[in-house]
């Protein structure tokens, strides 16, 4: 009678009882086997099957639970039983409401036929007519007591392997590194400029490193890039504020020593790893003895600015299109102003996608012959 009770406060208060009922059902079967993943520059892309129909989602470490992004992707979406399951924070500290429902999955790596998912839509905008992935890959799939996770940059698969397989790949190289794996959330410890710092492994961020903004924590003697405005597009929104990269500032992991690029965010409230810096190593971890293990790969790891980085971005909104980020240095144009002609041609509904497209792969807008409305400073 009084885990009844309990249950019924839980229910009021924090979840639905459907969320409560639809865990409690939840069975996740892992499979030790390989998979092959698509990578690009800066994401980690894993296809499997949700519902019966081919999906590619984006694996993202960060993540402790699988997400659903795209309605469009969910099989007899009005016929889907809805939880609540309070609110979800994003990388800025912003929260949105998180609703959850079950479906079928299945991969080489795990199955169910009842996994519990997270529901956040990600809207569209006028110039983006699809999503790239219809969710999100967390680590309540892959992180279990029973299997070790290995991801190999090497060779672009993620596996799921036994304690004796761990044993042979601890003597080809790797080393154990000072870590946390708990609450389905993967910690490092990096040694950075002298300094040790504790980070998440977060394949969903496309940078190196991350630090929040802390006044009493610089690195004054390095070279440095500061970009204003709309810099990233997290689970809750796009985030709006200063961010300054410095580069060539030295990486200790332990034996290795290498220089980095490094992020300071006014934006970003979490401490994270990013791709750029994961995919130089192949990784081990052991979920239940909490362990992680890496070894060095033939992978770039970037420690520089790029001569072909964006001056200026614009983004559309309201059919009308403005300068949404730039490098903060630069005075030709500022944050808001609105661009009306871009080589001759006034900017209309027709065309705003394409000359959206045109000025943000374009560097240098000196013979585009950009005419813009200055935004009024208060």
């Amino acid at each position: 009678m009084k885990k009844l009770f309990v249950l019924i406060i839980i229910c009021g208060f924090s979840f639905s009882c459907t969320s409560i009922k639809q865990f409690s059902k939840e069975r996740i079967v892992t499979k030790v086997d390989c998979k092959n993943i698509e990578m690009n520059s800066s994401m980690i892309y894993f296809d499997v099957l949700f519902d019966g129909q081919n999906q590619k989602f984006l694996f993202d470490t960060g993540a402790g639970m699988t997400v659903i992004t795209d309605s469009v992707a969910i099989v007899d979406y009005h016929s889907k039983k809805f939880g609540a399951l309070g609110t979800v924070t994003g990388a800025d500290g912003k929260e949105t409401d998180l609703r959850t429902f079950t479906a079928e999955i299945d991969s080489e790596l795990f199955a169910s036929t009842n996994k519990v998912f997270a529901y956040i839509p990600r809207p569209l905008t006028k110039c983006q007519k699809s999503q790239p992935f219809a969710g999100i890959l967390g680590l309540d799939l892959l992180l279990r007591d029973e299997n070790v996770l290995q991801l190999n940059f090497t060779n672009n698969k993620i596996c799921n392997i036994t304690n004796t397989t761990k044993q042979e790949l601890l003597n080809s190289g790797y080393s154990k590194i000072k870590s946390e794996v708990k609450s389905r959330q993967i910690f490092i410890y990096l040694n950075i400029d002298g300094k040790e710092r504790k980070f998440k492994m977060d394949t969903g961020f496309a940078g190196s490193v991350v630090i929040p903004y802390n006044e009493h924590d610089d690195f004054p003697i390095y070279n440095s890039m500061s970009i204003i405005g709309g810099m990233y597009r997290t689970a809750t929104s796009t985030t709006f504020g200063e961010e300054v990269f410095y580069e060539d500032v030295p990486l200790i992991l332990n034996d290795i020593t290498l220089p980095l690029k490094i992020h300071v965010s006014k934006t970003i409230k979490s401490q994270n790893i990013g791709i750029t810096l994961l995919r130089g190593f192949d990784w081990i971890i052991d979920y239940a003895n909490s362990e992680v293990y890496l070894k060095r790969n033939n992978n770039i790891i970037d420690s520089k600015f790029n001569s072909k980085a964006f001056k200026y971005l614009v983004a559309e909104k309201d059919e009308n299109l403005f300068i949404s980020t730039k490098q903060k240095h630069l005075e030709q144009y500022n944050i808001g102003d609105q661009i009306i002609e871009v080589a001759n041609t006034k900017i209309s509904s027709d065309n705003i996608c394409e000359m959206q497209e045109l000025l943000n792969k374009t560097q240098d807008w000196s013979e585009l012959g950009v005419k813009i409305i200055k935004v009024q400073v208060k």
